[in-house]
């Protein structure tokens, strides 16, 4: 399975991934230091179960996960999801193994009635689908063992970026036809674990599908197109990233502090010009010099290359790099 060789995007699209998973890299190195809260594990399940058609309120799920003995429809669900949720979204992780085994014993826990599966040894029989043909198991629809294999090995490698290979990876993921009706909320799951062993800690704050939701619309047009081709794998990596990079900047804003436009060690607001470069950074962030030049094409290289040196002394803006290699982020 070479899943990196599908990648073809535009040099827009590549431009607009390879500028926010610089950014990713720099939230991840921030140090985040309080746990998740319930609120947002239960805006996380919320989410999920919106985005796979399931549609449990929030007072519902509350509900439902005070009460250990409910007989709620959705109890067993809600109690299982919850569960995996909060134990990805706490403090302290150990590191988790992925590997098939796993995958199925999560799928088999969200099963919503005991019903549904029996047993144990017949959970583990419907969920492999053991009579798919070698050929429906195609490129598109894999094997679970050898999209699993992918991962582990394109974990340890340093061609594509780890975030590219955890969406790749979901990508095939969710072609399985052995997983049925389980798959995507446990495709959701995995994200999060693979999000965590990537250093992404932010995710304790905020969760992808909690941006996801929001345009519901946009995630079905990425998520359920899952056709094999370079344009499908494309449209979701675009949407995959951008996704992450909302969510990372929602995280930074529920834990930095309201970012003053009075300087305290100077007692003198930015100016017009400074609060225009500010807004460009925080909007393009990571941003070159260059591009804000461009941007702000009246003014002067040495007024702006002024601005930003006074900007980063009163901490509104961090760079990163050296020379014509520095980027500029909103602190």
């Amino acid at each position: 399975m070479k899943l990196g060789n599908k990648i073809t995007l535009s040099q827009h699209d590549g431009n607009e991934v390879k500028r926010k998973l610089s950014y990713l890299d720099f939230v991840s190195r921030r140090s985040f230091a309080l746990p998740a809260d319930d609120d947002n594990i239960v805006a996380t399940l919320y989410a999920i179960s919106l985005l796979t058609g399931r549609t449990i309120g929030v007072d519902t799920i509350r509900t439902i996960i005070t009460n250990a003995d409910s007989d709620a429809p959705d109890a067993r669900f809600v109690h299982s999801c919850y569960r995996h949720i909060s134990s990805v979204l706490q403090r302290y992780v150990d590191g988790v193994t992925i590997d098939e085994a796993r995958i199925l014993d999560i799928a088999a826990s969200l099963c919503n009635t005991h019903e549904d599966m029996p047993s144990q040894r017949n959970r583990v029989d419907v969920l492999l689908n053991r009579r798919t043909s070698q050929q429906q198991r195609s490129l598109s629809g894999a094997a679970l063992g050898d999209v699993v294999e992918w991962l582990l090995v394109q974990s340890r490698s340093v061609e594509l970026h780890p975030l590219l290979v955890v969406g790749l990876f979901l990508y095939q993921f969710m072609t399985q036809e052995t997983l049925r009706e389980s798959r995507e909320v446990v495709m959701h799951i995995l994200a999060l674990v693979l999000l965590r062993r990537c250093g992404c800690e932010w995710l304790l704050h905020y969760t992808p599908a909690r941006i996801m939701v929001l345009d519901r619309v946009a995630y079905h047009r990425a998520v359920k197109q899952r056709i094999d081709d370079n344009t499908a794998v494309a449209q979701w990596l675009v949407y995959w990233v951008d996704s992450l990079y909302q969510a990372a900047g929602k995280a930074c804003e529920v834990t930095a502090p309201k970012l003053p436009l009075l300087s305290s060690a100077h007692n003198l607001p930015l100016n017009t010009r400074q609060l225009h470069i500010l807004r460009f950074i925080e909007h393009n962030q990571p941003v070159k010099f260059a591009a804000i030049v461009t941007h702000l094409h009246k003014e002067s290289p040495n007024t702006i290359k002024k601005d930003l040196q006074q900007m980063k002394e009163l901490g509104f803006i961090t760079t990163e790099g050296v020379l014509k290699g520095t980027v500029y982020y909103k602190s």
